[in-house]
């Protein structure tokens, strides 16, 4: 590294993170290349902008009726579904019912992966799950797999839904 860095470095944090194991190397390059062009060349980008609108419809569609689900939000292949306590349909769920967990649970349990989370940057921010297929996914494993995050999603308000009504009565019944 040129001098002046090192001295930055040096009489800074101490520390100089390194990127990736695999950050510059040929062969990671050339694969990342070879990616590239595959999505070029088969039109990956604008089906996914083209497919993504309608996923986004289907996936609402699917999910409506579900008091649990607040919105159904997203971008081409990349969509969010963000929850809510159903007794009132705006507050954040219960931290200890943990939704987030519960559907990235059930979701495998039916041969579907996703990613939920319960943000907490400044605080706690609500239970939320990300929905991202493969761009080289098929119209007919895009409609299984809303499919089977409906009934995911349906199975774990169902359960929330029992457990809230159960507290309620047990906290009424302590007054």
């Amino acid at each position: 590294m040129r001098e002046f860095v090192y001295e930055a470095i040096a009489a800074g944090s101490r520390r100089f993170t390194l990127g990736h194991t695999w950050d510059g190397a040929p062969l990671a390059c050339g694969v990342g290349l070879a990616v590239l062009e595959a999505m070029r060349s088969e039109g990956l980008v604008e089906r996914v902008r083209d497919r993504g609108a309608k996923l986004l419809e289907e996936l609402d569609a699917a999910l409506d009726g579900i008091r649990m689900v607040r919105e159904v939000r997203g971008h081409g292949y990349l969509l969010g579904v963000s929850f809510v306590d159903p007794r009132d349909g705006d507050s954040f769920l219960p931290r200890e019912l943990r939704v987030g967990a519960r559907i990235d649970d059930a979701a495998f349990e039916r041969g579907l992966i996703v990613l939920s989370t319960q943000p907490t940057r400044d605080g706690y921010a609500g239970d939320q799950t990300l929905f991202a297929p493969a761009f080289t996914t098929t119209d007919d494993e895009l409609a299984e797999m809303v499919s089977r995050f409906a009934d995911t999603v349906r199975h774990v308000a169902e359960g929330v839904e029992r457990e809230l009504a159960a507290d309620r009565a047990t906290t009424g019944a302590e007054r």
